[in-house]
Parts: C-alpha cells; structure tokens; sequence
C-alpha cells in the first residue's frame, strides 16, 4: 500500500474500534466476584487493532517510503476487507443478542470463508475448538462472565 492507503486504512480502523468500544459500554459491569467483566474480552482486541492502526498512521506519517512501487489493493481484496468489517460489526451485535458461545463459532467459520477456506468440516471443528478454549481460558481462567 502506499502512504495514503494506509493513512486512510488506519483512520478506518480507528473508527471501527471506536465503534466497538461503544457496543462494549452497554455490557454489565464485572460482577463484584470477579475483576474481569464481559467487556473485557472485546476491549483486548479492540485495543490491539487500535494500536496497530496507530503504529500503522505513524509508519506512514514519518516512515521511509521503501523505494519500491506497492501494488493497489484489487477489488478482491477491497471485497473482503468490505466483508470483514461487515462480519465484525454483525458479531458484535450477534455477541451483545445471543452471547459469546453462539456469535463467535458462527463468526470464525464465516471469517474462514472470507479467507477462502473450504474445508467445511474442518472450518466448524476449528470454530468450535477455537471458541471453546477461549470460553473455558476466559471464564475458569480470567474469571470473566460472558453473555
């Protein structure tokens, strides 16, 4: 990408995080048996897109341009990226509805699809892996209670 694709695609990521920090306001309050509330797990994330949409304003702002010529983004890749932020934005609403363990297999295995996977059968065991170990990691661990 060049300077102000990325420019423009960080200031995209900032909003979306700043969305999603707003759905994650309308969570419950931790309980008071437990440091952690169920924002905490969307905030984590959100924090970290925000900091690598920072890091990437700044590489573009005072980085030195590479010398060679970056490729625009296909309309392929404008698609998927377009797909994402829909995905993302229909599991934080399917999250704050539904809770944690119906939104986020449904959200990893259509994730695998924007990415190209076809494995059906593999994409399900992966989405379903993926969010039961984050449940179990989040509520045993971190003691935090999810919707």
């Amino acid at each position: 990408m060049n300077k102000t694709q990325d420019i423009v695609t960080s200031c995209i990521l900032l909003g979306i995080s700043g969305l999603g920090f707003a759905f994650t306001t309308t969570l419950p309050p931790a309980p008071s048996s437990s440091t952690f509330g169920p924002a905490f797990f969307p905030n984590v994330i959100l924090i970290l897109l925000s900091a690598c949409a920072c890091l990437q304003f700044a590489i573009a702002l005072f980085g030195r341009a590479s010398g060679k010529p970056h490729s625009p983004m296909t309309a392929d890749a404008w698609k998927r990226v377009l797909l994402l932020i829909a995905l993302f934005t229909g599991y934080i609403a399917l999250f704050l509805n539904a809770g944690f363990a119906v939104s986020t297999p449904v959200f990893l295995y259509l994730a695998q699809i924007v990415f190209g996977r076809r494995d059906w059968f593999r994409m399900g065991a992966y989405a379903a892996i993926i969010t039961a170990v984050a449940y179990t990691v989040l509520t045993w661990v971190f003691q935090v209670q999810l919707p």
